[in-house]
């Protein structure tokens, strides 16, 4: 976990400058929080790879590094002050279906990325917190993200996959003393009509405690329990 996250820095800065598109000039941005991509062990990025994580698009108050799709968001109160934050969920390219010349070698395990954005009363955003371990690190149309969805008390991550046999695994995330915590996971496993469901909740479990791909990337756990519904 901890070489992932060494590979995903967030740094602030004074200013930042985009890179050209086009013929347009380069424009200039204000102090904003950055979303960047560095491979610290890669001293060698080919032209055709450099020019997916040299630039950056500004997008929800921050800056975000080319290398990176906004997969999806959610406006949300995430600190209590009913400004509207915002949660984002970031994607590799090497993971989504684009075309490109570069080979993405330089991220040999690439994460999407759970992103807290909070709006302050003079309207600049602020990243609070970065997650490679929440979001399905399976590429393509076979990712199982089903989508982000808002709650009475915080958000929810949906997965899902399958179709005679599925599954449908749900986290919920809450705000507890001012930081995001896990407030409960739900998990289907269902074979044609038949469905075994179960429920865990949780005060204020740390993201950190939890790898929810690898989970997502053993069907949920679910073997077992379809055998069972198969009789």
């Amino acid at each position: 976990m901890k070489s992932i996250i060494a590979m995903i820095v967030l740094s602030i800065i004074s200013s930042c400058i985009s890179k050209e598109r086009g013929n347009q000039e380069a424009e200039a941005y204000p102090t904003l929080d950055t979303i960047k991509f560095i491979d610290v062990k890669t001293k060698n990025i080919s032209s055709q790879c450099s020019s997916v994580i040299g630039g950056y698009y500004s997008k929800l108050g921050i800056l975000i590094s080319d290398y990176y799709i906004l997969m999806d968001s959610l406006s949300v109160d995430l600190n209590g002050d009913r400004y509207a934050d915002a949660v984002a969920i970031l994607s590799p390219r090497s993971l989504e279906p684009v075309e490109s010349k570069c080979d993405f070698s330089f991220d040999p395990k690439p994460k999407r990325l759970l992103v807290e954005i909070i709006r302050n009363s003079n309207g600049k955003s602020k990243i609070r917190g970065v997650y490679p371990n929440v979001i399905s690190d399976i590429g393509g149309v076979l990712s199982h993200y089903s989508g982000i969805f808002i709650t009475k008390d915080g958000f929810k991550v949906i997965h899902e996959a399958g179709s005679n046999y599925s599954w449908n695994y749900s986290t919920e995330f809450t705000i507890t003393n001012n930081r995001l915590t896990i407030k409960s996971i739900s998990k289907t496993c269902s074979h044609g009509d038949k469905v075994d469901s179960s429920i865990c909740r949780y005060r204020g479990l740390s993201l950190n405690k939890v790898n929810i791909p690898d989970t997502l990337n053993n069907q949920c756990n679910c073997d077992l329990l379809w055998s069972k519904l198969d009789r």
